[in-house]
């Protein structure tokens, strides 16, 4: 990189960038080092609503785009968005319940334990 790293110039950029792609920045985090742009969280529209595939790639060729040329690398809790050779691939991630709500804990119950919960349920 043949500019000196400005993580404040990086940040306003990547702000910039963010807000004018409708992101819910209230749900979305992000951090630079010299090297790359980490992105974590929940990757939402602001006010409401949700991304498709091509909004995030879009988003992703204009981060790519800026004169930093910093690496991406994402976490997020919605989305899988991975390097893919020279484009990225990018899909909605499967929800662990229906109500789409978030879970501190997983109960992990054992098979027999399931199946009598489950039969004592079909007999009430």
């Amino acid at each position: 990189m043949s500019q000196q790293f400005d993580r404040h110039e990086v940040n306003r950029t990547v702000n910039t960038v963010l807000v004018r792609h409708f992101v819910d920045m209230s749900r979305l985090r992000y951090s630079a080092s010299p090297s790359t742009l980490y992105f974590s969280g929940h990757l939402s529209r602001d006010p409401s609503g949700d991304f498709t595939p091509q909004d995030i790639f879009l988003l992703i060729q204009e981060l790519e785009r800026q004169p930093f040329r910093l690496h991406l690398t994402f976490e997020l809790e919605n989305w899988s968005v991975t390097p893919d050779g020279g484009s990225w691939r990018v899909s909605k991630k499967r929800a662990l319940a229906s109500s789409g709500g978030e879970y501190d804990k997983v109960l992990i119950i054992e098979e027999d334990d399931l199946i009598d919960m489950l039969l004592s349920t079909e007999d009430g």
